[in-house]
C-alpha cells in the first residue's frame, strides 16, 4: 500500500516470482490447499499475518472445518493439504481441523515435495490465513482462493479497504461455507474465472497497490542512486 510517510518508499518487491507464462490444465485438477499454523502465545493485533493465537486459534479451526465439510467428496479427492511448517511455538489445535471431512485429503510430506514445487503443480491455491504465499500464488497469476477470518484479522480504519478489490472478484472469501460453494461452481474450470477481465483486473489493481514488482523496485533505486 502506498506509504503516506515521505521517508518511507512503496517499492515493490524481488521476493516474489514473475507471473506464470501459461497455465496448463489437466482433466484431473490439482488443487493445493496450503494452511496456517496455529500458535503457543499470548493474543496480539495485526493486520495481515497469521495470527492463531490462544483467542482465536479456535476460530481459525472452526472456519477450516465449515470450509472442508462442506466440500465435495471428489474435490477432496483432487486435493492436497500443505501445513506450516514445525515450529517451537506450535499449538496443537490445528489438528482439530482433520475431525471434518478434510481427514480424507492427503497430507504432503515436506521433506519429499518443497512448496515451490507444490504451487506450480497445482491448477488451484486455496489459502485459509494471510502470509506469503497468498501473495505467491496471486503474483504468479496462479488461481487463488483466500478464506478471510475476521475474527483472526484485525484492519484499523485507515486500511478497512485494503481486501476490497479480492472481494470484489471472488478471490477472498469471509464465509468459509460460501467459499466451499464458489469453488464447488468453478474448479472443473477455474481459468474461466481466473482469466476473465473483471477478475484479472481486480487481481492486478490489487497487487500494483500493494506489491508491485521487481522493475518497479529497480526503477526507485535508480531514481535514488541518480
Amino acid at each position: 500500500m502506498e506509504s503516506k510517510k515521505k521517508n518511507i518508499i512503496s517499492a515493490g518487491s524481488y521476493f516474489f516470482p514473475n507471473e506464470l507464462k501459461k497455465t496448463i490444465y489437466n482433466n484431473k485438477k490439482k488443487i493445493l490447499f496450503i494452511s496456517g499454523p496455529t500458535h503457543k502465545r499470548t493474543p496480539y493485533t495485526c493486520s495481515a499475518h497469521d495470527s492463531h493465537d490462544e483467542t482465536n486459534r479456535n476460530a481459525f479451526v472452526k472456519v477450516t472445518k465449515d470450509f472442508f465439510n462442506n466440500l465435495d467428496n471428489e474435490i477432496l479427492s483432487n486435493m492436497k493439504i500443505r501445513l506450516h511448517p514445525n515450529k517451537l511455538n506450535r499449538h496443537d489445535s490445528y489438528k482439530k481441523m482433520f475431525k471434518s471431512k478434510a481427514k480424507k485429503v492427503k497430507i504432503i510430506n515436506h521433506s519429499k515435495e518443497t512448496f515451490n514445487h507444490n504451487l506450480l503443480n497445482s491448477d488451484f491455491v486455496v489459502n485459509n490465513y494471510l502470509g506469503t504465499p497468498h501473495l505467491q500464488s496471486l503474483c504468479m497469476n496462479k488461481p487463488t482462493l483466500i478464506i478471510y477470518n475476521p475474527k483472526a484479522y484485525f484492519l484499523n480504519s485507515d486500511n478497512r479497504n485494503f481486501y476490497d478489490d479480492l472481494f470484489k472478484a471472488n478471490i477472498m472469501h469471509k464465509d468459509p461455507i460460501q467459499a466451499a460453494k464458489f469453488i464447488k461452481k468453478i474448479w472443473k474450470d477455474p481459468d474461466r474465472w481466473w482469466q476473465s477481465k473483471r477478475t484479472q483486473s481486480l487481481r492486478k489493481r490489487f497487487l500494483d497497490r500493494n506489491i508491485k514488482d521487481s522493475f518497479y523496485l529497480e526503477s526507485k533505486i535508480k531514481k535514488l542512486l541518480n
